[in-house]
């Protein structure tokens, strides 16, 4: 292995071959490097720049790190047989750069992304009456707190906790929950395959969903997590029903505020954050704070209201820098897939960070924090998106989405042989795959594309939801 340096550009040679030439560029202008980096691209075959490496800069050489001249480091390769440092002397590695190859990790929402049910509403509209209406109006209810009032101490999600009350007054048990949430798991298209992807890539992978336990593992236990993994990997919301008690006349209260809640009106939030709410939701949102923040606190479930704590809003950002303390790796290394207000935070942490963050069939609250928005019936797009970003990093995924998603285009990229057999044999089926990257000229359209096929592949009900 030999470097030679002209003019602060470097030619890389192997045996007497020149595999890459690199081209030394402005570090200002590629955001994901830390300032002062010296940022390097490589001119010879297809490679792709990423945070910590330049990928495939040639079939010989593999992998090869950012040259930095004086740094000592190890040049490595995917195959464990291939690590550059074993090979070299150690006057050749004092040319190379001090990274290492520290691979992508994947952290995702369960509700959407994953799966096509809401629990919380499947499991009020089950065991409450008119439980569909009683949950939308609190959903709607969430939405405000945290996006209109932005209530302190109150996060996207806490829907979870308010609702909890409820579900005792209906005499819901550990086992009934349990029993229910199990038996009716469903998978979006391809999720099967997605994760059959990740785990034999061997990819670091953890869900961060505002589900309640139950749900959340019983989904990752059909999908073939060891039971040991999901105690580690999947964040959620924790709720034993069975450890409160509320006597026979609260409990009696409690469906007579179910009645007063389903007889409110639902409050309409509109998607111009200048215009008021009307008057009718004005009085609805008054009458809900009345009953949260003043009755239920003088009664013996407030206990349940103090106790839960939903996995949204900020929550899940948390969850993901706990994922993160687990596999050593930084913000940049994550692609994070989310779809809804309560992923809102953990999207914006991880762009910001340096990792990609994916809208999947979202509502417009996942995009202000989203790099990518995907509008799609299977889950392939994903799987596509992870791979890319395992190979090329940040820049690689959105050169792949803006310029090349097609079977061509995925090819060009080395994405794995068989993602692009499942993109082509769905797309002969007419399955609608996109993906786009997001800006401001497109950022209205996209979101309606992907309300739009968020209700068609979830309906309505749980599609409307925030």
């Amino acid at each position: 292995m030999s470097i030679t340096f002209t003019n602060g550009d470097a030619t890389v040679s192997f045996k007497g071959e020149v595999v890459c030439k690199i081209i030394k560029h402005n570090a200002t202008a590629i955001r994901q490097f830390p300032k002062g980096s010296k940022i390097y691209s490589v001119e010879k075959q297809r490679s792709i720049l990423s945070k910590d490496l330049i990928v495939q800069a040639s079939p010989i050489v593999g992998i090869v790190g950012i040259l930095r001249v004086g740094d000592v480091a190890s040049w490595v390769s995917r195959e464990p047989n291939m690590l550059w440092r074993d090979r070299m002397k150690e006057s050749e590695i004092n040319l190379c750069c001090k990274f290492r190859y520290r691979g992508c990790q994947v952290n995702s929402d369960c509700e959407g992304p994953t799966c096509l049910n809401d629990n919380a509403f499947e499991v009020c509209e089950h065991f409450i009456p008119q439980g569909d209406e009683f949950f939308l109006r609190i959903s709607r209810y969430d939405d405000y707190l945290a996006e209109v009032v932005k209530k302190e101490g109150y996060k996207p999600g806490d829907t979870l906790k308010l609702i909890a009350p409820f579900l005792l007054a209906y005499d819901v048990t550990n086992e009934k929950f349990e029993e229910f949430s199990q038996k009716d798991i469903k998978l979006v298209p391809g999720a099967h395959d997605t994760f059959k992807y990740i785990f034999s890539k061997a990819l670091p992978f953890f869900a961060v969903s505002a589900s309640y336990q139950q749900f959340a593992y019983a989904v990752y236990e059909i999908l073939g997590m060891p039971p040991e993994l999901i105690e580690e990997r999947v964040f959620c919301t924790k709720l034993d029903l069975d450890r409160y008690n509320i006597n026979v006349s609260e409990k009696k209260e409690l469906r007579k505020i179910r009645e007063e809640i389903i007889d409110l009106p639902v409050i309409e939030i509109s998607d111009r954050k200048d215009e008021e709410l009307s008057d009718e939701a004005k009085k609805a949102a008054s009458h809900l704070d009345g009953i949260f923040w003043q009755e239920l606190q003088q009664m013996e479930c407030r206990v349940m209201l103090e106790e839960i704590d939903p996995v949204g809003g900020k929550a899940k950002a948390e969850a993901v820098l706990k994922s993160l303390a687990i596999t050593q790796k930084e913000p940049a290394n994550v692609i994070y897939i989310g779809d809804s207000i309560t992923d809102a935070e953990a999207l914006r942490f991880v762009k910001e960070g340096g990792g990609v963050a994916v809208s999947f069939n979202g509502n417009r609250y996942a995009f202000p924090f989203a790099d990518i928005a995907c509008i799609a019936e299977d889950t392939i797009v994903t799987s596509i998106l992870i791979d890319c970003f395992d190979k090329h990093g940040k820049t690689g995924v959105i050169e792949l989405v803006e310029n090349h998603w097609n079977p061509k285009g995925f090819r060009e990229f080395h994405i794995e042989p068989s993602l692009v057999e499942q993109f082509e044999e769905l797309l002969s089926q007419s399955k609608q795959l996109n993906a786009a990257v997001i800006s401001n000229s497109n950022r209205e359209t996209l979101i309606k594309e992907s309300e739009a096929m968020r209700k068609r592949i979830r309906g309505l009900a749980i599609g409307n939801l925030g």
